[in-house]
């Protein structure tokens, strides 16, 4: 081994060693950090045609894939979460909550109170009953109705006996 190759197994090592120790100390930084994964340094050998020595070949992010899928579907729920949180505010912000007197639910509940109470008015239940009649005995109640208006306006017309 000359000289020169030894110097270079040298400064390769004295890089990697440098390297490393800019690896470690930002793991140490980091520790604490939200979403920070642990570093670590790559190293390999170098083939002796191109001097020996070391050869840093990257830095790996070392991850836990179950912890990481964990958190990508934590995240995914959260946001369906908020999502249909938003919606339903959205939903009851325009049709309004069903205690509020404005809202469309109360609106539904006036309105069918209406009905019942248009329902069971006197009036209404004759109205009911003359609807669910067959068209023969319509046939009959207008004629009786057509010789009442002729009658009263015959009446109407004729002059009293008094005057």
């Amino acid at each position: 081994m000359s000289i020169s190759s030894a110097i270079s197994n040298a400064v390769s090592g004295l890089t990697a060693a440098s390297r490393g120790t800019e690896v470690v100390s930002a793991n140490i930084a980091n520790a604490l950090t939200p979403g920070y994964a642990r570093r670590e340094l790559n190293l390999s050998t170098r083939s002796p045609q191109m001097g020996g020595g070391v050869h840093i070949y990257g830095v790996s992010r070392l991850i836990n894939k179950g912890l990481l899928a964990d958190n990508r579907l934590a995240k995914a729920s959260l946001g369906a979460s908020e999502t249909t949180a938003a919606f339903h505010a959205a939903m009851e912000k325009t049709f309004g909550a069903g205690t509020e007197r404005t809202s469309l639910v109360q609106a539904l509940t006036d309105f069918e109170t209406a009905l019942t109470s248009a329902a069971s008015r006197r009036t209404a239940r004759r109205a009911c009953r003359a609807w669910s009649m067959q068209p023969e005995h319509w046939l009959k109640r207008s004629t009786t109705f057509r010789r009442r208006s002729k009658r009263n306006a015959q009446r109407q017309t004729k002059p009293s006996a008094r005057t």
